[in-house]
């Protein structure tokens, strides 16, 4: 092929030189666009191939030609996030082990290993795989997104260099990527503002565990405080003893925590709440919380801000219950009472509270003490009735055989013994000709 003309579709470009970066080492590919006079080529994707960087696209107007010099510029406001979060990642790596495995143990085959099993840069976020064998505790995600924002507000130097792999690899914060290999001369990443020419000249020094240093081919900042901010999203275990760690840098660190800060606002609105509307908006909070970007850290002290809520709650529906039996169980007397009185061994009672079994079960405790007693309730909210029954030793009524009989050919659903039954049928249509029957029987 000598020319690629727009009408060509999916193509792809190589040059003698480039300075779009191919996805490699975790970190994905640049985008941006080549000119050659008054052509123009998108670039979507780079990757190599046998050696060659190979630029994916699209021709967008005009020919490109073979031998042609062209003008290649990459699209660095989407590079710049990339880079933010591919130094973040660096600077994660060595807090994470700072805190996990502490200083002595870094750059050491001796003592706890924690080592990087994978990583994935984009202008999204960052994600960090790694070896360890639990569940890192909220403490210590605090600890380590602590370490990194303090890297940040340092605004500490980004240093690049090309160094000769055999010297570079006596660094002693330095721990190689298992499996990886490694160029000679290999390009070695430290975020310390000692020039890495110095820090080669007494590499085995213990100083340098205080320091970020790696070997590495991506793009990266000049300095921290380029990320800005830095929040950890999640922590997760993907494989046995492999833990993964997704965090964002920049704007969406900066978003993920304005919605925390937001999100904490309504919780604290909420403890003003009671009753009904505190139950719904900590159902709404909870809800919406699950599926927010924010803190990991952050996203724990709100569940637990929520389940304190949860306590008031559950305290309200006890205090509900109790009223709703009251209730119930005064209204019921008065025909449980007469049935006494009349000498029957039956009482059938139509009150309506609901469906909620616990709530039967509490009145029926109160009120069938010396007759057999069965209660109608209907529920408006679903459109279905429960029917429940008891009955007392004395009064000799088999409510397993009373239910049965009475919704014969209705329909519905339920069970229970002799003592204690229950039932429940959809739509309400049938429930007065079921309490007439139940009371005939």
């Amino acid at each position: 092929v000598d020319a690629i003309p727009s009408a060509s579709g999916a193509a792809g470009l190589i040059f003698d030189k480039t300075n779009f970066y191919a996805e490699q080492g975790g970190q994905i590919y640049d985008q941006g666009t080549v000119t050659c006079g008054d052509a123009v080529f998108r670039v979507d994707n780079v990757q190599v191939f046998g050696g060659y960087v190979l630029h994916l696209g699209e021709v967008v107007s005009g020919s490109f030609a073979v031998n042609a010099s062209a003008t290649l510029s990459v699209n660095y406001v989407r590079r710049g996030p990339i880079a933010s979060n591919h130094t973040m990642t660096h600077v994660l790596n060595y807090a994470l082990r700072d805190v996990m495995i502490g200083k002595e143990n870094i750059g050491s085959d001796d003592g706890p290993q924690l080592d990087q099993k994978g990583s994935l840069v984009d202008d999204q976020k960052l994600r960090f795989d790694f070896s360890w064998g639990s569940q890192v505790t909220v403490d210590q995600l605090a600890k380590i997104e602590a370490k990194c924002l303090d890297q940040i507000h340092r605004d500490i130097k980004v240093h690049t260099f090309n160094a000769p792999l055999a010297d570079a690899s006596q660094i002693s914060a330095l721990r190689a990527v298992f499996g990886e290999k490694y160029p000679d001369p290999v390009r070695v990443v430290s975020v310390c503002d000692t020039p890495i020419p110095e820090i080669l000249k007494k590499p085995t020094e213990e100083i340098w565990k205080d320091y970020s240093i790696e070997f590495c081919g991506g793009t990266h900042l000049s300095k921290t405080g380029e990320a800005e901010a830095f929040v950890i999203l999640s922590e997760e275990g993907i494989a046995k003893g492999i833990r993964r760690i997704t965090a964002v840098t920049q704007e969406r660190a900066r978003e993920a925590t304005n919605a925390a800060t937001g999100f904490a606002l309504r919780v604290k609105a909420a403890e003003e709440m009671a009753g009904a509307e505190l139950q719904d908006e900590v159902k709404k909070l909870k809800l919406e919380l699950q599926t927010m970007a924010i803190s990991c850290i952050s996203k724990s002290d709100l569940t637990t801000a929520l389940n304190g809520l949860q306590a008031k709650i559950k305290e309200w529906q006890t205090k509900q219950l109790a009223a709703k039996v009251e209730g119930a169980a005064e209204a019921c007397k008065a025909s449980v009472d007469a049935a006494k009185a009349a000498g029957a061994t039956k009482c059938v009672v139509r009150y309506d509270f609901g469906c909620d079994g616990k709530v039967a079960q509490k009145i029926l405790k109160a009120v069938a003490k010396d007759v057999a007693v069965m209660i109608f309730s209907a529920d408006a909210g679903s459109g279905k009735y429960g029917c429940f029954a008891a009955s007392p030793k004395a009064a000799g009524v088999d409510c397993k055989k009373w239910i049965a009989d009475t919704f014969e050919g209705v329909g519905g659903r339920g069970g229970g013994k002799p003592a204690n039954a229950q039932w429940q049928v959809e739509g309400l249509d049938s429930i007065e000709a079921a309490v007439a029957k139940a009371g005939s029987i």
